[in-house]
């Protein structure tokens, strides 16, 4: 992995979508665009994202959210002044956010998790569907039965006569992280019971932004699918 490639793939590990979801929009800003209206008056030319998150530059390392508040050149207050006044303003941000719900909270948990996790999730099956089933045209790319004891190791299986091979799916990141990314003994002895079983080996492939990142491993498969359609 190059350079540039790490560090790519660390910011799409971490990298806020570009525009704001909708309970971040509801909940936060909405508020307190609200407060900053109410306390500028006819003096608010507008109030937009800056910082990071207008510039599509934000992770999530980062919980910050900056605001920019633009007003009038007819406004006559001096700065020291503009800045006192939105800063006793404080106790009106503090009962907006109380207003918040238990549902509420539970809600924007949902949204980054389990939409994230499903974003994950249909990337996962970009790399199959859109990479590897494109490339074997005559071969049958299947999720693995969750019922099967290599399930959690293995997640789609490519069939070859009376023969599997198992596709594990990790985020480029994986690899990044560690400096390489190697087997557990555990995932080792999963692999080699599937290899067992089935016939056919088990390959790691890497996916950045629903392609396989690791092109390499395709020529891995192809000589694979050719071993197992020779010994039929």
């Amino acid at each position: 992995m190059t350079a540039d490639q790490y560090v790519n793939a660390i910011v799409e590990k971490h990298r806020l979508p570009d525009t704001l979801d909708n309970y971040t929009s509801i909940y936060v800003v909405s508020p307190l665009k609200k407060i900053i209206s109410n306390w500028a008056g006819a003096c608010l030319c507008e109030t937009k994202l800056s910082g990071s998150r207008a510039k599509g530059t934000a992770i999530d390392l980062s919980t910050d959210l900056d605001l920019f508040i633009s007003l009038s050149s007819t406004t006559r207050n001096s700065l020291e002044e503009i800045y006192n006044s939105l800063y006793n303003r404080m106790p009106e941000w503090e009962e907006a956010f109380r207003q918040l719900t238990l549902q509420d909270c539970v809600d924007y948990v949902y949204n980054v998790t389990i939409n994230r996790t499903y974003d994950g999730y249909i990337r996962e099956k970009s790399v199959v569907n859109d990479g590897l089933a494109k490339k074997f045209k005559d071969i049958i790319f299947e999720e693995t039965d969750p019922e099967l004891d290599h399930a959690g190791d293995i997640d789609y299986v490519a069939k070859i006569g009376r023969w599997q091979i198992g596709i594990q799916i990790k985020p480029v990141t994986a690899k990044a992280n560690f400096g390489g990314f190697s087997l557990s003994e555990r995932m080792k002895a999963s692999f080699a019971d599937f290899t067992e079983k089935y016939g056919g080996n088990v390959f790691v492939v890497y996916s950045l932004k629903g392609e396989i990142a690791n092109m390499e491993v395709v020529d891995a498969i192809s000589a694979e699918i050719d071993r197992l359609k020779s010994n039929p």
